[in-house]
């Protein structure tokens, strides 16, 4: 019409990016857990080759022979005392002792670490496969995933020698398998969140990025129902504390 202004529409290009394929919710479930598996395997293998024969101050591994004194004994280490990694620490010597029992105790304690960092592998294995179901080949992708973390170095460093952090590492692991993989099944997070808390204080630092994943997984959103199972199962985790 005459005098009428132009209307000017905007069109959004198509985004560039490939389609993703749908997941395969065919596959069989033994594949994830053989590839992960093999990779866990492979991992606790070069753990167990350069394994420290005994006690160590190696990659600022000063706390091993506190921590090993500590099991022995049933006594308690440093503030905050390790209540979850002292008594798994006890019936993995315990065990050994009884399995190899020329074996030293300082490289069991040194292989229970190791052991760990592998299960912590394989949980990140199975992780990475989720996060990447709907590629064909998801799994080998995870492999990657698994070995690139099971070979990087502070992480290595710390599955060589009797510490806490391998243990650490695993159960961050269980809280990603928890809130990435089951984020509408809150109950999921409750032994992992409890468990790191009693095991080491940092885990808490995770936790509000784990209450933003929750409330926007949520279905209806809901920021309250994930907060009270991250906050009940903080509070467990400082009951255990000494």
């Amino acid at each position: 019409m005459p005098g009428a202004r132009p209307t000017f529409v905007m069109v959004m290009p198509k985004s560039s990016l490939p389609a993703l394929p749908p997941a395969n919710d065919a596959e069989p479930a033994w594949i994830g857990w053989t590839v992960a598996g093999l990779v866990a395997a492979v991992a606790l293998a070069v753990y167990g080759f350069g394994l420290a024969p005994g006690i160590t101050w190696a990659h600022q591994g000063a706390d091993g022979g506190e921590l090993l004194t500590a099991a022995v004994t049933n006594g308690v280490p440093h503030p905050p005392g390790y209540p979850l990694f002292i008594p798994l620490l006890q019936a993995w010597l315990w065990s050994t002792k009884w399995l190899l029992p020329a074996a030293d105790l300082a490289w069991s304690g040194n292989f229970f670490s190791a052991v760990a960092a592998a299960a912590g592998v394989l949980v990140t294995v199975r992780v990475a496969g989720h996060l990447a179901r709907a590629y064909k080949v998801r799994w080998l992708w995870a492999a990657l995933a698994g070995f690139a973390w099971a070979t990087a170095p502070l992480f290595w460093s710390q599955a060589l020698l009797t510490e806490v952090y391998a243990l650490h590492a695993l159960l961050v692991a269980l809280l990603g398998w928890a809130v990435l993989v089951h984020p509408r099944q809150l109950w999921y997070v409750v032994t992992p969140i409890a468990l790191g808390v009693a095991h080491h204080l940092t885990l808490v630092l995770l936790l509000p990025a784990v209450l933003y994943w929750l409330w926007v997984q949520s279905e209806p959103r809901s920021l309250l129902r994930p907060l009270a199972w991250i906050t009940g199962a903080v509070a467990v985790g400082c009951i255990i504390l000494p």
